[in-house]
């Protein structure tokens, strides 16, 4: 038996910078089976949902967007291994794919190729204070990229395993992003001795969907238009969403596998970019 303990957090730091952590706890004493019945995988075999669709007790769970598509990211020089970067570039082509299936465009652009993406030596703005300074859109063009970075010594909550933040401009029906970062912790998961190896992949597939301006599927606590994770009558689609807030760890410290989307970040994501529904969805933010 595989046994998981969930937990959320979530913190905001200013008005116009939001922080969306994910979060796990590896310690033993619940008993859940997580099970990421998707409709979606990385092979495009599946089911995939074209129409936007997010449920009432959902109505908050879309943060903003970009106003324009594909994101272009870079990943700080240096930081990763070649394996590093093609477990998270396997994640932008999941949501990629996705995308193209749906709605005809990509979602995440790295640049060059798997084997060879996008580098940038660009310091972290989030750790100098200065992020919101400055964004990367002009004239709904991009001229710049939103960066990852490998953080060895970790700021922030200990058991956050990474961490985007973006920046947001006030807009209808949904604010407009312009400037973000991903942060990874690099202290307390993803290396050796630490005795905690989450899989990379499924991780940055979570933040990927931050990125875009997904919300978490749920969170630690019940609120109008966010439904809360630990209520037992939870809807399993929100469970086993790659947008559920944290992961877990068996007993032998095997991190939780989520590399496809579920129905609820399908439909959901539908709903930030060209939306292709007769109802459109408007948030309540």
């Amino acid at each position: 038996m595989v046994t998981f303990t969930r937990r959320v957090f979530r913190k905001f730091l200013m008005p116009v910078a939001q922080q969306l952590y994910l979060e796990v706890l590896a310690t033993i004493g619940v008993s859940i089976i997580v099970c990421s019945c998707a409709l979606y995988s990385p092979s495009g075999a599946e089911k995939v949902i074209k129409t936007c669709y997010v449920p009432t007790d959902q109505a908050t769970t879309l943060s903003g967007h970009w106003a324009n598509i594909p994101i272009p990211i870079a990943f700080h020089q240096g930081d990763f291994t070649a394996s590093e970067m093609l477990s998270m570039t396997n994640a932008a082509d999941t949501w990629n794919k996705f995308y193209t299936a749906s709605q005809g465009h990509t979602a995440i652009d790295y640049g060059g190729s798997a084997a060879s993406p996008r580098l940038s030596a660009s310091p972290d703005a989030n750790l100098a204070g200065t992020l919101c300074y400055n964004g990367i859109m002009q004239a709904g063009a991009f001229n710049g990229n939103v960066v990852i970075y490998k953080l060895g010594s970790w700021p922030f909550a200990a058991n956050a395993m990474a961490l985007t933040q973006f920046c947001k401009n006030s807009a209808t029906p949904l604010p407009n992003f312009y400037m973000a970062v991903l942060e990874i912790n690099y202290q307390n998961f993803f290396v050796d001795g630490v005795g905690k190896y989450p899989d990379l992949t499924s991780i940055i597939l979570h933040e990927f969907g931050h990125l875009a301006g997904l919300n978490h599927s749920c969170e630690g606590s019940a609120k109008s238009g966010t439904p809360n994770c630990n209520d037992p009558s939870l809807n399993p689609d929100y469970a086993a969403a790659s947008m559920f807030p944290s992961f877990g760890f068996s007993q032998a410290g095997l991190g939780q596998i989520k590399q496809s989307l579920g129905s609820n970040d399908q439909s959901r994501a539908n709903c930030l970019y060209n939306p292709v529904t007769t109802t459109p969805v408007t948030p309540t933010h």
